[in-house]
């Protein structure tokens, strides 16, 4: 299931395709590391950082229309917050709709092969 909603994301910005490419390449460049950093604070239990991450996610994902990520992430947000072991529980979904959601920006920011033609 697609983690970006593309109809509200052009709603948003309409008419402005080249500003949601910069937001997308933008976003994509800010958190294509975002894997391993999960990784890493998973395995140092680092209720902060994760707290940080999340609300980072929270808010990009807010911007760009996926709601769901962006749930989930306010929800692991609000746990690591309270110190509550729940936080750590959710990081497997956490990491599979980052996966997609990172997964949907390359895609966008890949050249058709329309584009690829003109070139040639």
């Amino acid at each position: 299931m697609a983690e970006i909603d593309w109809t509200v994301l052009e709603t948003r910005f309409p008419g402005k395709p080249d500003f949601i490419r910069r937001l997308v390449a933008a976003t994509y460049e800010a958190h294509a590391d975002d894997l391993a950093k999960l990784a890493q604070i998973e395995a140092a239990r680092d209720f902060a950082a994760l707290a940080q991450l999340a609300h980072k996610l929270k808010g990009i994902c807010g911007n760009l229309a996926a709601a769901r990520l962006a749930a989930l992430a306010a929800e692991t947000e609000a746990a690591a917050r309270a110190g509550d072991a729940a936080a750590f529980a959710r990081l497997p979904a956490l990491a599979q709709h980052i996966e997609t959601f990172l997964e949907e920006l390359r895609a966008h920011l890949a050249p058709s092969p329309l584009q690829s033609e003109k070139k040639t």
